[in-house]
């Protein structure tokens, strides 16, 4: 005897259906429906592409002449004493000659910017010292 309520709806492979079309025992209730096909995801559009351009001809390599680390002790000493000698010379040439030296690119570059900068700056900063008509104030 059926325990089913013919108002309940019976759920079977995830569709429903009224109990009154599905009776207990029938093949219909064992056998699974089959499953819809899956449907295949639309493609996107081609995207269109350019045509290759010829290449342009390419630069010649340059020979890699920076060097990285240092192989000298205490390569700052010895980039503002090169600086010291060089005076008047240019960054790069003072450069060239520390990294002839075995100092790195960049801290040749760097150092030589430094000690030019310390050249610039004002040699000694002034005081302004009251004047000896003024009391000093405690």
């Amino acid at each position: 005897m059926s325990k089913h309520n013919a108002s309940k709806p019976v759920i079977i492979n995830k569709a429903i259906k009224p109990a009154s079309t599905v009776s207990v025992g029938s093949p219909a209730a064992s056998t699974p429906t089959p499953a819809p096909a899956p449907q295949a995801a639309p493609q996107p559009a081609p995207v269109a592409t350019l045509a290759p351009t010829p290449a342009a001809t390419p630069a010649p390599a340059k020979p890699d002449t920076m060097l990285h680390k240092s192989a000298v002790a205490s390569p700052v000493k010895a980039v503002w004493a090169l600086c010291e000698q060089m005076v008047g010379a240019k960054r790069g040439d003072v450069v060239k000659a520390a990294v002839a030296q075995g100092i790195a690119t960049h801290t040749a570059r760097t150092q030589y910017q430094r000690w030019f900068a310390s050249k610039k700056a004002p040699a000694a900063t002034t005081t302004v010292t009251p004047a000896a008509s003024e009391p000093a104030t405690k």
